[in-house]
């Protein structure tokens, strides 16, 4: 089985910033998402002392393979995401294929990979994982395994203003938004159905956001 990579953001979006809250059905996610052959990565800008801490109070620590800290590059208001995608034996130029990355806040985007999708999820760790779960599949089946592939076919089939329904009461809008780099991030944002006015405003919500 090919190995693939979820690099997942901690605050706020596996666990509050009190880690009194933790995302509901993160473990069952994290365990499902394992036996597909993910390797599950936890990406922050904070210490990894803190973060492994907090990992083991919430009992996650067995379903977590690695832990990143201090990726945030300030310069581009953005996150390296290449050290733990090299760290699992992925080829850089492979990355796109078999890494995605989800974070609350659109500064969790990756700034040293191109073309990898990024699933912002701006309610975070009060979402139920199950939807990041289903969307992840959803990505597989519509590219063949192909992460990259999954975001563009997926795309072909969303609404004409390129939402997706997604379970427990959330929707997605797929577009590319450049957050000032050379190349476009295959970006995914995951609201609440009952929450999102517009899609394209949603788009252009996430797009000032990356400037």
């Amino acid at each position: 089985m090919e190995t693939k990579l979820m690099c997942w953001d901690y605050n706020e979006t596996i666990i509050g910033y009190g880690r009194d809250e933790i995302r509901p059905n993160i473990a069952e996610v994290l365990a499902a998402l394992r036996e597909r052959g993910y390797k599950n990565i936890v990406t922050t800008t904070i210490s990894e002392r803190y973060v492994e801490q907090g990992l083991r109070q919430a009992g996650l620590d067995s379903l977590i393979d690695g832990v990143f800290g201090g990726v945030r590059d300030p310069r581009l208001r953005a996150k390296r995401y290449r050290e733990a995608v090299e760290s699992v034996g992925i080829p850089i130029e492979q990355a796109s294929e078999r890494v995605v990355v989800v974070g609350d806040k659109p500064h969790d985007h990756p700034c040293d990979l191109a073309d990898v999708v990024f699933i912002l999820n701006p309610e975070g760790y009060k979402a139920d994982a199950r939807v990041v779960q289903a969307l992840l599949l959803r990505l597989e089946e519509h590219g063949n395994g192909n992460i990259l592939a999954g975001f563009d076919g997926l795309n072909q089939f969303s609404f004409a203003d390129g939402h997706i329904e997604l379970p427990c009461g959330y929707d997605g809008i797929l577009h590319y938004n450049s957050y000032g780099h050379s190349w476009q991030t295959p970006e995914i944002i995951v609201k609440p159905a009952a929450q999102s006015k517009s899609y394209k405003d949603l788009a252009k919500m996430a797009v000032a956001g990356g400037k």
